[in-house]
């Protein structure tokens, strides 16, 4: 039995060791974690509901800037959510208080924050089993709950006034017929707490008007009793946390659908129910609330007791309303009390057609002088009402041949307005389209560069154009020009966006025409400038097929001799293949130059393009007695750009320097080609001459199109030039050398890749 024991004995000594270890490092790591963290203020923040209620994440994240901005020490914010309204009862309570007590044991809150009424409870009923001493700030407590908890000790905080009496005052203001009042509320604690609240305060209007609850219902029960209200009703949605068949909701999200359902108009007493489908209420901000409970808290962390700071309320209660509901149901604007906060309301026709309307005054105030004139001046009465008649005309025919589109859509491109010429366009009828998403009318393959337009105007602040592809009604495509802007409401936050467009089908065909005749253009000045080098071509492939001819020709005669004359047979062979792969060469660059097709671009050895455009027109140069010198800096980096292009434009600029210099001597015909990278990275490519350089009063027209010194030319080579180097992102300018003729240089952005 002692042997069986022994080892257990030694390993309880080993773990007894190993605890006591562990025991002090955690020691060390609290007595550390507690000395950097003393400057450290903790707050913890205790919800009534669920962490998804909007009006919750109002108040944490504008309590949390305001302690942030107003306290010169650190401070760390705890959020915690009690859901007490989805798990009432004291054993979820008691869980809470374990929960809690244990999460924060090692870390000592320096505030407590309710909100809401059963936040309050909770923390006022366990404050001393969680944090005890602790102060404690609460908010989101109506003046009636807070008269009937009276104030915890050591507590302080804000009183909300949610009143659905001034709501109900709201209502008959604009409503002064109504005979009935229904008041909207839910099944669960807070629900009914609500409901009870609303008999109370209502009841005085019983003498006046029939006051209905509609309470505890299961949802689809509600809204079909909704639908079925009779004229001359009011409806007060307060809240429904959860129906009659126990289903959980969140209150807000529940407006959307009350409001359609109702066959009335419906108001609430929450700011965050506005613009959902409620025609408003007596509110107040909840980001309000939250900046006063800051600002308490900020004292309290201060050292100031609450006891020395009463419970007191935020002055941002006001009459709220959606404009578009007061439209919706025909209430009369007038008959808002002052000082009504007006939400969603759109510009007036006054706003938005400003120019037109300035438009049509002006040419009103036109008409009266006309008639004015025409009354002083009686002989010229029939001259003048002939123009009035044929200016009225011409106005109205622009007028009504307007052809602009316009709609308004949702960030998802559902549109929810189109006009009459969106419609004729699209071959639909108004009610075909609002609703539907307008990407469904773009092609397939455009959609997500559309979709991510509209998300980049939705995040700014100005409009913006842009051009995409359409389907037509009768299945073809054509494209369209839009200007869109984003709508914002009072709070800043984008509703909607607004687009103007119109069909530019024709001018992208007629630009693509043009670009294809550049291309052809450009083409055909490439062939012109090889035709002006025929006849160098020519004896550039006449000298290596003479000499294939000759060395042929000695080759068969030195066959037809003895056997000891095979090795010149065999030079002879040698240089009929050198002179044929410079035929060849000749060949090559010519089918290059004269190819049609898309340009190609690939990282190019400018030095390399030069050398062979050189060797193509050595015979032209030849010929005209011109002597080419080179100046190739070494180890430039590649360019990008189509290799044929680029020696278009060289080819180009050489023939046009022979030119310059054809009036000299045949000993000073000299042009220099030359390469270098200047300070700013771009390749530079000069084709200099010793001619007689650039008139001044040519120099501003050098480039423009079909403008020419030569006597037969067509004026586009220059032009051509320019707009091929523009294409690659580069520039093409000319100077005139100080010391006579003229520079012609080409700039070419440096490619990224490898070096030369």
């Amino acid at each position: 039995m002692r042997r069986a024991s022994e080892p257990e004995s030694r390993d309880w000594q080993l773990w007894r060791r190993a605890v006591r270890w562990l025991i002090g490092v955690a020691i060390l790591t609290f007595l550390a974690t507690n000395g950097a963290a003393a400057d450290t203020k903790r707050i913890l923040m205790l919800f009534s509901n669920d962490s998804l209620l909007p009006a919750g994440n109002a108040v944490a994240s504008n309590f949390q800037r305001t302690l942030e901005a107003g306290s010169p020490e650190r401070v760390e914010i705890f959020t915690e959510f009690l859901d007490a309204d989805r798990f009432p009862g004291p054993a979820h309570a008691a869980r809470m208080e374990s929960l809690l007590r244990d999460k924060y044991a090692s870390s000592p809150i320096d505030l407590l924050v309710a909100g809401g009424p059963q936040a309050l409870d909770f923390l006022a009923q366990r404050r001393a089993s969680l944090s005890p001493g602790t102060p404690l700030v609460f908010a989101g407590i109506n003046e009636g709950s807070i008269a009937q908890r009276g104030v915890p000790p050591n507590s302080t905080g804000i009183v909300s006034r949610f009143d659905p009496v001034r709501t109900l005052e709201l209502a008959l203001r604009l409503q002064p017929d109504a005979r009935q009042v229904v008041v909207v509320t839910g099944a669960s604690t807070f629900d009914q707490r609500w409901d009870a609240v609303a008999r109370e305060q209502l009841a005085p209007y019983a003498d006046r008007l029939e006051v209905t609850h509609l309470s505890g219902l299961p949802l689809p029960q509600l809204l079909d009793e909704l639908a079925r209200l009779p004229p001359r009703t009011i409806v007060i949605y307060l809240t429904i946390f959860e129906d009659g068949t126990g289903e959980l909701f969140v209150p807000r999200d529940l407006t959307a659908d009350i409001s359609a359902a109702a066959s009335a108009p419906v108001y609430g007493v929450y700011e965050t129910y506005l613009g959902r489908g409620i025609v408003g209420g007596y509110m107040e901000s909840f980001e309000a609330i939250a900046r006063e409970a800051g600002g308490l808290a900020l004292r309290i962390l201060a050292g100031e007791p609450p006891e020395r700071l009463p419970p007191g309320t935020v002055d941002s209660q006001a009459f709220m309303v959606d404009w578009r509901q007061l439209r919706r149901w025909g209430l009369d604007e007038a008959k808002l009390p002052p000082d009504t906060i007006v939400r969603f309301e759109e510009p007036s026709l006054w706003q938005r057609y400003l120019r037109e309307i300035l438009a049509v005054i002006a040419v009103l105030v036109l008409q009266s002088a006309l008639i004015i004139a025409l009354l002083v001046q009686r002989r010229w009465r029939r001259f003048a009402e002939a123009p009035l008649r044929e200016s009225e005309e011409r106005y109205r025919n622009v007028v009504e041949t307007q052809t602009e589109l316009i709609c308004r859509y949702l960030p998802d491109s559902t549109l929810t307005f189109v006009n009459d010429a969106y419609c004729r366009y699209f071959g639909r009828g108004r009610d075909e389209l609002v609703g539907r998403p307008f990407i469904e009318l773009i092609p397939e393959s455009e959609r997500a560069a559309a979709l991510e337009h509209i998300e980049a105007i939705a995040q700014s602040s100005r409009g913006d154009n842009y051009e995409h592809q359409v389907v037509r009604p009768d299945g073809s495509f054509g494209w369209q020009q839009w200007t869109d802007h984003p709508i914002r409401n009072a709070e800043g936050s984008m509703v909607e966006l607004q687009g103007i467009g119109r069909d530019i089908t024709d001018l992208k065909i007629a630009n693509m025409e043009v670009e294809q005749r550049r291309k052809e253009v450009t083409h055909l000045t490439r062939v012109a400038i090889l035709g002006e080098l025929s006849g160098a071509l020519a004896h550039e492939l006449n000298q290596p097929l003479t000499a294939i001819l000759s060395n042929a020709q000695a080759a068969q005669r030195l066959l037809a001799r003895a056997p000891s004359e095979l090795p010149m047979v065999s030079e002879i062979l040698d240089d009929i293949v050198t002179d044929d792969l410079r035929a060849g060469e000749v060949i090559t660059r010519l089918r290059a130059l004269l190819k049609k097709g898309e340009a190609t671009f690939e990282p190019l050895d400018l030095n390399e393009v030069a050398t062979e455009v050189l060797a193509l027109a050595r015979s032209e140069l030849i010929e005209r007695h011109v002597t080419a010198s080179t100046r190739l800096a070494l180890g430039l980096p590649r360019a990008l750009g189509d290799r044929v292009q680029l020696q278009q434009v060289m080819l180009n600029l050489l023939l046009n320097a022979c030119e310059a210099v054809s009036s000299k001597r045949s000993g000073e015909r000299m042009l220099t080609v030359s390469t270098a990278l200047d300070g700013d990275g771009l390749l530079l490519t000069s084709i200099a001459d010793r001619g007689s350089g650039i008139p001044s009063d040519m120099a501003d027209r050098l480039f423009d199109a079909f403008f020419t010194t030569k006597p037969h030319g067509l004026g586009l080579g220059l032009s051509l030039c320019r707009s091929i180097i523009a294409s690659h992102g580069g520039r093409l300018w000319a100077d005139n050398n100080p010391d006579g003729g003229a520079t012609f240089t080409v700039a070419l952005p440096a490619h990224s890749g490898e070096l030369s």
